[in-house]
């Protein structure tokens, strides 16, 4: 998890690609309470992870999300990325260094819909 100032986390964790394993991490999903929303709040944590990323020479992130919202941030359908079962209208990456691997990705089981892996 990447930790942005002292009071947010986003959770971006690494992926894995197939065998090889590439500096490319995950970003699981961004909430704000309602009472905050529409406040740029999530913007903000999203474009400050994704700077941190950077900083860290990552190679690129990848999601799964509203195309509307992420597409704004730079991310795209990239058909050489599959996460299995997941539709690729929704299924987006961003590439820090203009490579984007042709492989299978996996998030960690943390990132499943139940928490638990399942």
């Amino acid at each position: 998890m990447l930790r942005c100032q002292h009071r947010f986390n986003l959770p971006f964790e690494r992926t894995a690609y197939g065998v090889r394993s590439l500096l490319h991490y995950g970003l699981g999903p961004v909430s704000v309470l309602p009472e905050y929303q529409r406040h740029g709040i999530g913007k903000a944590l999203i474009q400050e992870g994704l700077s941190r990323l950077k900083e860290m020479n990552a190679q690129g992130c990848c999601l799964v999300g509203h195309p509307d919202y992420y597409r704004k941030f730079g991310f795209k359908n990239m058909p050489e990325l599959v996460l299995e079962g997941v539709p690729q209208e929704v299924f987006f990456a961003l590439s820090f260094d203009g490579h984007t691997p042709h492989r299978t990705v996996t998030f960690h089981d943390g990132f499943k819909a139940d928490g638990l892996g399942r």
